[in-house]
């Protein structure tokens, strides 16, 4: 197939995945917030945020290490090698990190989360965090070797059943405990299904950590972009919760989630685009490399700029539908 083909088709395939995914927020909105409340919802956004700023520190940015040295790669078993050394320091990197999360439920239920009750939540994001690290390694097997078929139908299946365990579990009246409980469940499933799917296609064997250093030497350094991106992206929410309450983190995590829309229109492009440029690099293509990044910053912006001003004006409006009175007042200005 032609490469400009199969970039297109990847990023529209891609893009009808990360479309289902972002409705996800948007059904869970209005489900959490009115169901939850302020704070309830408020205390959810917070689990979130620190399970996305630990990640990238789980991780250790092999992931995109693993993009970057594989996508160009055809010796299977130099794939095996260099995938199972990855995937096994992650899951020790991951569970370090989610028993220091663990451990620290106490401090930041108190410090940040504004409700000591909220510790039992922690310490299940805690596990969730482990999962949702291995899970997204998985992912990025799919994404380096452009198998985006796998990717979005695992993709969409884990979003669907995790949308709907965490409804049937909040209107079941268990709340925000059971809302946490069944994204844990969803996520295990998740790690189940996708161990399963590429353990028959590579076979996992115990890895001689032959090119792991090479893979750090790439990927430490971006470790942090990851937590600067956290930082931009979310950190307000953890300074909200700190001089206000969960009920302010709340509101404004249902207004900035609307602005975030946006977003939508680059993650799939900047999704199929990295392992594209990794493959062309390595194979000495540059027009071809210079090509794919201009014709992917032109279709997002002819795409981003209306969008902007689109939102811009119904902000108020989509508020109103998706969630309380009370989310409207304080969280449009």
């Amino acid at each position: 197939m032609d490469i400009y083909k199969k970039f297109t088709r990847d990023v529209v395939l891609v893009g009808i995945t990360q479309t289902v995914v972002r409705l996800r927020g948007l059904i869970l909105l209005p489900i959490l917030a009115k169901t939850l409340g302020a704070s309830g919802y408020g205390i959810w956004s917070l689990a979130m945020v620190t399970i996305y700023f630990l990640a990238p520190i789980a991780g250790l940015g092999l992931n995109q290490a693993m993009v970057r040295f594989l996508a160009g790669e055809r010796d299977r078993e130099k794939i095996r090698e260099g995938f199972c050394s990855i995937i096994l320091l992650i899951s020790v990197s991951a569970g370090m990190v989610g028993v220091f999360l663990y451990i620290s439920s106490g401090f930041l239920a108190t410090e940040f989360f504004s409700d000591a009750k909220s510790v039992q939540i922690i310490q299940i994001a805690s596990a969730i965090l482990i999962l949702w690290v291995l899970d997204n390694t998985f992912l990025t097997y799919f994404r380096t070797f452009r198998q985006m078929e796998k990717y979005s139908f695992s993709f969409m299946g884990a979003t669907i059943v995790e949308v709907l365990l965490i409804t049937i579990m909040v209107f079941s009246g268990h709340g925000l405990l059971g809302a946490v409980n069944a994204l844990l469940i969803s996520r295990l499933i998740f790690f189940i299904v996708l161990l399963g799917v590429i353990s028959n296609e590579i076979s996992f064997k115990i890895p001689r950590f032959t090119y792991i250093k090479k893979y750090l030497r790439f990927s430490i350094p971006l470790i942090p972009v990851g937590i600067f991106g956290w930082v931009i992206d979310a950190a307000d929410r953890y300074i909200i919760g700190f001089y206000l309450t969960s009920a302010a983190v709340g509101i404004y995590s249902a207004s900035y989630n609307i602005g975030a829309v946006i977003t939508a229109f680059m993650s799939p492009i900047g999704f199929v685009l990295y392992p594209a440029l990794s493959k062309l690099w390595e194979e000495g293509k540059t027009r071809e490399l210079e090509n794919h990044l201009k014709y992917s910053l032109k279709y997002f912006l002819m795409l981003s700029i209306p969008s902007f001003f689109g939102l811009s004006m119904l902000s108020k409006q989509i508020l109103r539908i998706l969630a309380r009175p009370d989310f409207v007042s304080e969280g449009y200005g």
